[in-house]
């Protein structure tokens, strides 16, 4: 059983990008009877029997999809709306009405990389997994840094840059100098009725404190 995605043609291309076939998680595009589907294969998802027990088990992997991919080119949208599988033949799909919105959005950068040789040509390497899937699967290995990939979607504000902040220390991470600006400040906004936390010399804006964030997370998924 797959998840079905929506996606505009912009995130559609990168998570195309990004989740190759055949490595895991993969999205592709599936046709019948002239409409296309956009789904999400994953191993996570191959014991389940029911379309809303795979919804309920992919929700959490698409929210974590979303942040790896936002980390890589600067943003991401791409929400579940159901699930589809393959009965006889045919394409079966479930569509589920309860949509969970998860994005960021940071400038925007370019899915694919391209590494030339010093004649200017490209060069062309081994098929591998994607950083987005190496982080993706590195994440499931380290459940506390899932969790801090769960706080880094959705619009940003300062409880979501203070949880992952935790999350991280949890994980034996060394805050380096500004991810500890970055957590001071949030705790700032945190004590602000006790007024019990001063803030860092130079705090970040919040926009910079969130850049701070997933470049640490990403780099934390790629040891």
């Amino acid at each position: 059983m797959w998840l079905l995605l929506k996606a505009d043609t912009a995130d559609r291309r990168d998570w195309l990008d990004l989740f190759p076939a055949p490595f895991d998680p993969s999205v592709e595009v599936l046709s019948q009877d002239g409409q296309e589907y956009f789904v999400l294969k994953a191993a996570q998802l191959s014991a389940v029997s029911t379309p809303r027990e795979a919804y309920d088990a992919g929700k959490l992997a698409v929210r974590e999809m979303n942040a790896i991919v936002a980390g890589i080119i600067g943003q991401s949208h791409v929400d579940v709306i159901g699930t589809v599988r393959s009965f006889e033949g045919r394409l079966l799909v479930d569509f589920i009405m309860e949509l969970e919105t998860a994005h960021f959005r940071f400038g925007r950068g370019v899915a694919k990389f391209q590494i030339l040789d010093q004649n200017g040509q490209i060069v062309i390497d081994n098929p591998a997994p994607s950083f987005a899937q190496r982080r993706f699967n590195s994440a499931a290995g380290k459940p506390i840094l899932a969790e801090a990939l769960s706080y880094s979607v959705g619009e940003p504000d300062w409880f979501d840059l203070y949880k992952p902040c935790e999350c991280l220390l949890a994980a034996g991470v060394k805050l380096d100098r500004e991810m500890k600006e970055v957590k001071q400040t949030a705790n700032v906004y945190r004590h602000r009725p006790s007024g019990s936390i001063r803030p860092p010399a130079s705090p970040p804006t919040l926009l910079e404190a969130a850049r701070r964030r997933r470049a640490c997370i990403s780099r934390e998924l790629d040891r």
